[in-house]
């Protein structure tokens, strides 16, 4: 069993040029660099601008680069300079800077922001010379990602298209949406061997869903509002993109089938908290296909619960399903898994359980788990007959109202989808999860 492998090229190391050859809507001018720290720019450039890039993407309200940005009152709150609610959003547990996928600051990092921060957010003594210079001796080696979800290019050429039939048209006013429409594959049924978010317009699309149902959805090819929840519990989940999440690449013994008789749904969630106007967007995701299946049909299954008691007002919840894997399943060959829960979620696990005293194998841990970060993690493992897979969800109902399961935004679920080969036809996607052992965890 090899670790897990994050769908996320984080930047362990960095230099201006490499960022700013990435990142081109981020890249400052070596006066700006020199007017603003340089230790503050290095973890601003490295660990911030993917979003809050001048101009800023994916939804985020304001610019990082600058030092006057960075003293100019905040647009979601004028009562603020932005660097304090910088100083702030570090140390969220329950919404951080950087959000989920992306990892938090380090201990030196923090150190670093508070300091300035602490500091009345000061320029940098002009004695130091140019934040160009200090960048340029950064070690240069890590992987900038450019958080738009592509594939490397020459990877594979996608010749399917999953695209609405219009662009959707954002209000100015609107800074929250979820928008939906179904797609239907043209012609025969393809088999997929890569997947890739294709992100139209950066500057507002904050995260994106692809699910997969078999019967209409009562959606079309135009863009329509939708609800922010899971979609409909009867679809299941083909794949999902948020920032700094890379494409979904299956391994060279598998395919995943796109049926001609599925009907296929994106669902995009919109975040104009900066109210700009005139903005459209033909978001989805471009698959690269195989005429034939390969050795081994991939597909996807969802252990966890489809139902637990309500969560009270002011309540947590900490549920465990246990899912044995059983003869059928034995031999099973693992390629990803995913966390799924709603808004009130904190936290979700799964293991893998061998039997014998054998170390449990963990396939998702999300100790703060976050609804706006839902993404594949590839695995690599083998499931054996006595296996017991255990999946963990606690929530924190922080509402006045009741929260029971469900697929509206104001419901819960409790999810681990697992991407595995070969498929085995007796297996609905969420039929593990109906049947699972559940309850309070002990």
């Amino acid at each position: 069993m090899t670790g897990p492998m994050k769908r996320v090229n984080v930047v362990t190391s960095f230099s201006v040029a490499a960022l700013a050859l990435a990142c081109s809507t981020g890249k400052t001018t070596s006066s700006e660099q020199t007017t603003l720290p340089c230790d503050v720019s290095t973890v601003l450039a490295q660990q911030c601008s993917s979003c809050h890039s001048d101009p800023p993407r994916f939804g985020a309200p304001m610019p990082l680069v600058t030092l006057a940005q960075l003293r100019a009152p905040a647009v979601t709150d004028p009562s603020k300079p932005v660097y304090q609610l910088v100083g702030q959003r570090v140390h969220d547990d329950a919404k951080p800077m950087p959000q989920a996928p992306f990892p938090r600051l380090s201990a030196s990092e923090l150190s670093t922001i508070d300091a300035w921060v602490a500091s009345g957010a000061p320029s940098a003594p002009a004695s130091l010379g140019s934040c160009g210079d200090a960048g340029a001796n950064a070690s240069d080696g890590g992987a900038v990602d450019s958080g738009l979800g592509d594939a490397a290019p020459g990877a594979c050429d996608p010749g399917t298209h999953v695209a609405p039939a219009t662009p959707w048209a954002l209000a100015a006013g609107e800074s929250d949406t979820y928008v939906c429409y179904e797609y239907n594959l043209p012609g025969d049924s393809r088999y997929a061997v890569q997947l890739m978010p294709r992100i139209d317009n950066a500057a507002v699309v904050h995260h994106l869903l692809l699910f997969k149902a078999t019967s209409p959805t009562g959606y079309t090819g135009t863009p329509s509002k939708c609800s922010s929840a899971f979609g409909n519990p009867g679809w299941s989940l083909v794949d999902g993109w948020a920032p700094g999440v890379s494409s979904l690449k299956l391994p060279p013994e598998a395919s995943l089938t796109l049926d001609k008789s599925a009907h296929y749904v994106v669902q995009v969630h919109y975040n104009n908290i900066g109210h700009l106007s005139g903005q459209t967007d033909s978001s989805g995701f471009d698959a690269c296909t195989e005429p034939a299946p390969r050795a081994n049909e991939a597909d996807v299954i969802a252990l966890g619960a489809t139902n637990f008691p309500k969560i009270p007002p002011h309540a947590t919840l900490d549920w465990t399903c246990d899912y044995t894997a059983g003869a059928k399943l034995d031999g099973t060959h693992l390629i990803a898994t995913w966390g799924h829960m709603h808004k009130i979620g904190q936290s979700i696990s799964l293991l893998q359980m061998p039997t014998g005293g054998a170390a449990p194998i963990t396939l998702i841990d999300e100790p703060k788990y976050s609804f706006d970060a839902q993404e594949w993690v590839s695995r690599s493992g083998v499931l054996k007959s006595s296996d017991t897979l255990r999946t963990r969800c606690l929530w924190n109902n922080t509402t006045s109202s009741d929260v029971a399961f469900g697929e509206n935004t104001a419901d819960e679920m409790c999810f681990s989808f697992v991407m595995y080969y070969p498929k085995r036809n007796f297996l609905v996607w969420a039929q593990p999860a109906s049947v699972s052992t559940c309850g309070v965890t002990k």
